[in-house]
């Protein structure tokens, strides 16, 4: 029977070669890993069709053309009639959206909802408390109720962080 007896020299080079391929690939896979929500979250927003990391060429929604407006990590294009505010980022794909529109929801929570009953739907979809009562976020996105006086929802903002 053939014994192959590796010496210390040879297992370090072999240790080496591993982690030269092995780094890049968990890199690549880490930063998709934060990039891409899976079907089932882009299922939870029901904002005119829109869904996260999409492409729009044509910009209007439900004939409305939109402001374009530049901001730090792309353009916003804002529908004022729709109440709705979508970002794009540098690659022209979708990063945020930000409605006050009652037609809309985001993760079953509708504007006009109270504000304990949104909190506790996102809490239970997994999302974790943020650094107020009224951020959440979960798997690099940050979501935002925002509330009136009476603790009624008028707008929701949801927002990958890259």
């Amino acid at each position: 029977m053939f014994k192959l007896r590796m010496t210390t020299g040879m297992w370090a080079r072999v240790q080496r070669a591993g982690l030269l391929w092995a780094i890049p690939l968990l890199l690549l896979i880490g930063c998709q890993a934060q990039r891409v929500p899976d079907e089932s979250w882009n299922r939870q927003i029901d904002v005119f069709g829109i869904a996260f990391f999409s492409r729009h060429d044509d910009k209007s929604i439900r004939g409305v053309i939109p402001n374009r407006e530049p901001c730090l990590k792309g353009f916003d294009y804002v529908y004022e009639p729709l109440n709705l505010t979508v970002g794009y980022g540098t690659d022209d794909r979708v990063r945020k959206i930000v409605t006050r529109n009652r037609d809309s929801s985001l993760f079953g929570i509708h504007v006009g909802d109270a504000f304990s009953r949104g909190r506790d739907s996102l809490l239970q979809a997994g999302f974790t408390p943020g650094d107020t009562p009224y951020r959440v976020m979960k798997s690099g996105f940050l979501f935002q109720l925002l509330v009136d006086s009476q603790e009624r929802i008028f707008g929701m903002a949801l927002e990958a962080l890259e």
